[in-house]
């Protein structure tokens, strides 16, 4: 962790860097009781190379988890070109430096968004807590006119077939175009519009199904999907489950907040530059507010999604402030265990307990207050 250019917090469970000129958290190593690393977060593999043909911005930072406002492009904010807006783009002054709690058993650090996103303030705090192997964030903005999509864009790697779940969802589809045509020098493998009614059977663009709640499946394609999570569920959340190296990736999201689960599933299907058919086995797990990635406009504007009753967008606090928690985390699991089936909160042992289709199961303390805040 290079200290010079990112915070730094530590625990023995989770270790981690923000970086403070784009705010993307990575690297991420989570600490199993087996003694095991587990690095789960994708990174692009032209990251930290100095000839690499990539303009400044996110694009040259794509890795691990950044926030986004404006979630996708940003067309309504002048001056703002800039995709997912100033949160990943801007540098973040610190406020709070990385320190212990007085009982040592949690560490935070917080900073501030050195640009105005419509007239907020954008603050951060990344914490982690002794025992937890859990990523926890909140954004708040403070004052401010307008709403804007939103939202986290964490970035798995599957260096194995992952097994995909998501809590209850009442809507999934794709958008009306495809990500990537040969128009654009790339090919997306999906069928464009669709609803998805059983991910294991979506359509794809040669008039098969595919299965896409295992990743990946296609090669050289570059697609989207999104999920609305259903809104009696207690909490949203979102798996990834690497069967043979054991490990759990999960997101937990306060799902009035992010109603949507956007996938990102980059897999070698865009052939120019920076990606040059090289980004590969990247799936985005990204927990948003918006109408796809397809901006700001048509996100505050009436689509689709608000025409069958979602919200694409969430509105500033001129007088107050808005609140986006978020959480993700990596836990080791026993052998055996496939995909999860179910992820439920323990109340009284303060700990989520995820169950697996094959019967097995593994839990992984959580502060749920920090998500429903």
């Amino acid at each position: 962790l290079n200290t010079e250019i990112m915070e730094a917090l530590k625990t023995k469970e989770v270790e981690l860097g923000v970086a403070r000129h784009c705010g993307v958290i990575f690297p991420v190593k989570f600490c199993t009781k087996s003694g095991t690393a587990l690095e789960p977060m994708h990174q692009a593999p032209w990251v930290g190379d100095p000839d690499a043909k990539v303009e400044e911005g996110i694009l040259k930072e794509i890795r691990g988890d950044f926030f986004c406002a404006p979630f996708g492009m940003s067309d309504v904010i002048e001056g703002e070109t800039r995709i997912h807006g100033a949160p990943c783009n801007t540098g973040w002054s610190t406020t709070q430096p990385s320190s212990q709690t007085d009982n040592e058993t949690e560490t935070a650090v917080q900073l501030q968004l050195q640009d105005q996103i419509l007239g907020s303030t954008l603050k951060k705090t990344v914490r982690l807590v002794s025992g937890h192997h859990v990523v926890y964030q909140l954004h708040e903005f403070h004052g401010g006119s307008g709403s804007l999509p939103l939202g986290h864009h964490a970035c798995v790697h599957a260096s194995e077939p992952l097994n995909l779940s998501f809590s209850t969802f009442t809507w999934c589809g794709t958008p009306d175009d495809p990500l990537e045509t040969a128009a654009t020098n790339g090919r997306s493998g999906l069928a464009y519009p669709q609803e998805i009614a059983d991910l294991s059977k979506a359509k794809t663009a040669s008039g098969d199904t595919v299965d896409i709640s295992v990743y990946p499946t296609m090669e050289k394609m570059e697609d989207v999907v999104m999920l609305a999570t259903d809104p009696k569920e207690p909490f949203g959340w979102s798996a990834a489950v690497a069967p043979n190296a054991r490990w759990l990736w999960f997101g937990v999201k306060n799902h009035k907040v992010l109603p949507f689960t956007h996938l990102w599933l980059s897999n070698g299907g865009r052939d120019y530059e920076p990606w040059n058919g090289r980004h590969v086995k990247c799936l985005g797990i990204e927990e948003v507010c918006g109408y796809f990635f397809l901006g700001h406009k048509i996100s505050m504007n009436p689509n689709k999604l608000t025409e069958k009753g979602f919200k694409t967008s969430l509105a500033l606090n001129s007088e107050g402030s808005l609140k986006v928690p978020y959480a993700f985390g990596c836990v080791e699991v026993p052998e055996g265990f496939d995909r999860v089936k179910t992820c439920t909160w323990d109340a009284t042992g303060k700990k989520l307990l995820f169950s697996s289709f094959s019967g097995k199961e593994t839990e992984c303390g959580f502060d749920m207050d920090w998500i429903m805040q």
